[in-house]
Order: structure tokens, then C-alpha cells, then sequence
């Protein structure tokens, strides 16, 4: 499905899948980062915790996602899937 996204859609959800995003954990393996937290201080900042768990995110997922599916959906689901997970990213100001 992934495929049919327009492509900087499509580079969104492949960097958020192999997680070489600009997110901290991935930074501070590259040797970027002074360290792999999240800005809420709670887990890493990996693309499960966003797209889950972060607090600082709750309201952003309520809104696109009123039920919470796994992260397995939002990554790997349909393309209308795939884009609610692509506008979390831009209303969210995160870089992926």
C-alpha cells in the first residue's frame, strides 16, 4: 500500500519503519545526540514510544486515532492508515 503514497509520504513511513528518523535514540547512535530521551523524560524517543505511549503526544493521537490501534497499524496498515501516521508526524512537528 505503501506504494501509492505520494512520496514524501512514502519516505515518512519508511524512515519511521527502520527507524533512521531523526528521532533521539536513533541520534544518539549515530553519535548526534547528547542523549536517547524524550523530551517528556519518561522512555526514549523512539517511533513506538511516540506513536504509543508519549504524553506529550496523547492529544495529537486522540485526534487521528480516537481508538489507539498498534503501532503494527500504523506502520504497516492501510494507506489510509499510513497517512493519519504521516500527519501525526506534520502536526507534530517531529522530523522523521
Amino acid at each position: 500500500m505503501m506504494h501509492q503514497l505520494p512520496r514524501k509520504e512514502q519516505c515518512t513511513i519508511f524512515r519511521l519503519r527502520t527507524g533512521h528518523c531523526q528521532l533521539q535514540a536513533h541520534q544518539y547512535r549515530m553519535g548526534t545526540s547528547q542523549t536517547p530521551m524524550c523530551e517528556c523524560g519518561i522512555s526514549r524517543q523512539t517511533v513506538n514510544h511516540l506513536l504509543q505511549d508519549c504524553p506529550l503526544y496523547t492529544n495529537e493521537r486522540g485526534k487521528l486515532w480516537p481508538e489507539n490501534p498498534d503501532v503494527v497499524q500504523k506502520l504497516w496498515g492501510n494507506e489510509d492508515g499510513l497517512l493519519l501516521t504521516t500527519q501525526f508526524i506534520e502536526h507534530t512537528r517531529l522530523s522523521a
